[in-house]
């Protein structure tokens, strides 16, 4: 059994298992997906006059984006969205399994939440 004043997506993820999951009748759940945000220096480092030296070779070598460039490249977007998508395909799998709903169910209630 699994009771909250409040559910994060987190905390009821790690609930789904249990047999039974009880909410406050005040409380509330949030449920909205995953995303990521980077932060970019480039404009500061150039406020700063710092020139930062940076090695890099390849296409997905991404971590050193963020002090060379101004907004994400489409490859590194391209693995950062395969990377969150199994991360959240695999969450909403064990919650539907657990919980026995379906993923799209899962996925429609995550699209239809207001924050």
């Amino acid at each position: 059994m699994s009771h909250s004043d409040a559910y994060s997506q987190k905390t009821y993820y790690l609930a789904s298992v249990a047999d039974e999951i009880y909410l406050t009748p005040e409380g509330g759940m949030q449920f909205i997906g995953l995303s990521a945000q980077i932060m970019f220096f480039t404009k500061m480092f150039k406020k700063f006059g710092i020139e930062p030296v940076i090695i890099r070779h390849g296409k997905f070598k991404s971590a050193v984006e963020p002090l060379m460039l101004e907004k994400m490249s489409e490859a590194n977007r391209e693995q950062l969205s395969t990377f969150i998508g199994t991360i959240w395909n695999d969450m909403l799998e064990k919650i539907a399994e657990t919980r026995n709903l379906s993923v799209e169910k899962l996925n429609q209630v995550a699209d239809d939440f207001i924050t």
